[in-house]
């Protein structure tokens, strides 16, 4: 499954609106194990519907320090999970995540 992470921590800058770049990686709760991390940036003059870049980019499930729940319909309707709330360093999120859902 594919993953992203802001590359700041949260999907919100204040100032800023929208993060505009993000870890992409993919990721493997049964082997406890994620590869292929990659940063991408979201142009929103050439893809202006978020949840719909993520979703061309393979995403299922999004990662971030801040809790916006106004954001949550719009990427689950998009068939993209979000875990709200988690801080720290990418290796931290992604590995937290893994083993939540080996367990």
């Amino acid at each position: 499954m594919r993953v992203a992470v802001p590359y700041y921590g949260a999907m919100i800058r204040p100032g800023a609106g929208l993060e505009r770049v993000y870890f992409l990686v993919d990721v493997d709760p049964a082997a406890g194990s994620f590869r292929n991390l990659g940063m991408h940036i979201w142009d929103s003059r050439a893809h202006p519907e978020f949840p719909t870049w993520l979703s061309r980019k393979g995403v299922q499930g999004l990662i971030c320090g801040d809790d916006r729940p106004a954001y949550e319909g719009v990427l689950k309707k998009a068939g993209i999970w979000v875990r709200w709330g988690k801080a720290g360093d990418l290796e931290d999120l992604v590995g937290g995540m893994v083993r939540d859902r080996a367990a």
